[in-house]
């Protein structure tokens, strides 16, 4: 499987929060990943087990694959993969996306005729980012290391402070956080190397060093720019509204 980065924006307030209590944000980026039994009844949250995720993963497959197998579940989720899509492919793309959904599952054409606002997006939407698997060839290129360090560009990428994962929900690491001042750092830094993505970028290093989901391919370019450019804007609208940063992999 692919290893994707995504960007949360979170607020100073939650940062706080979440520093206290780590489970509350790994409650509100992965709320399918917690029992729904712990929490409704005020105790502590717990992962679910890995038979049941993986249930949930393969019941959800066969689902998208099959139309009427299992349409509850898709519905159910449909909110979450149209959060995805954005925040991979902006709005048209999510919504070219779920058009063609619509056209080969009957469920959701219902469920959009009858829900008018489900497909529209709302204030929370443009609080996530989803780079794909560029985070490795931006760092590469600007750093020039495979491992994060303590500069702006690396914190930008994979986060700082460590917020623990006690619930085993992560598959490649804790979720990192940055504060509002270091997003502001972060997007600064991001502007002024902007140039230096193009200049610095040599496809031949990038193969040598195993830079991940790199191929000896002068287009690859054109990707990172292209997440480059996302990464940058979320991060200055990010800090022009001063928000903190939750950065993870999944």
């Amino acid at each position: 499987m692919s290893i994707i980065a995504e960007y949360r924006w979170i607020t100073p307030d939650q940062l706080t929060w979440f520093t206290k209590k780590p489970s509350a944000l790994y409650e509100l980026l992965f709320p399918d990943s917690i029992q729904e039994s712990s929490k409704s009844t005020g105790g502590s949250p717990k992962a679910k087990d890995i038979p049941s995720a993986l249930q949930d993963f393969k019941n959800f497959a066969e689902a998208i694959q099959n139309p009427g197998t299992n349409d509850e579940l898709i519905i159910a989720k449909l909110p979450f993969m149209l959060r995805q899509w954005r925040a991979m492919i902006g709005e048209e793309g999510a919504q070219q996306i779920l058009a063609e959904m619509a056209k080969g599952h009957p469920a959701i054409a219902e469920h959009l005729k009858a829900n008018a606002h489900a497909a529209k997006p709302g204030k929370e939407d443009s609080h996530l980012l989803n780079i794909e698997k560029a985070w490795d060839g931006i760092h590469f290129v600007l750093t020039g290391a495979k491992q994060p360090s303590d500069n702006p560009i690396s914190r930008a990428l994979f986060g700082d402070r460590v917020i623990p994962d006690a619930l085993g929900i992560m598959g490649y690491g804790p979720v990192r956080t940055l504060t509002s001042a270091q997003v502001a750092e972060s997007a600064r830094e991001l502007r002024r190397l902007e140039p230096e993505l193009s200049r610095r970028f040599d496809v031949n290093a990038l193969v040598k060093a195993d830079v991940y989901a790199i191929h000896d391919d002068p287009e690859e370019l054109s990707y990172l720019k292209h997440h480059y450019e996302r990464l940058l804007r979320f991060y200055e609208e990010a800090c022009a509204e001063g928000y903190a940063m939750a950065v993870y992999m999944v």
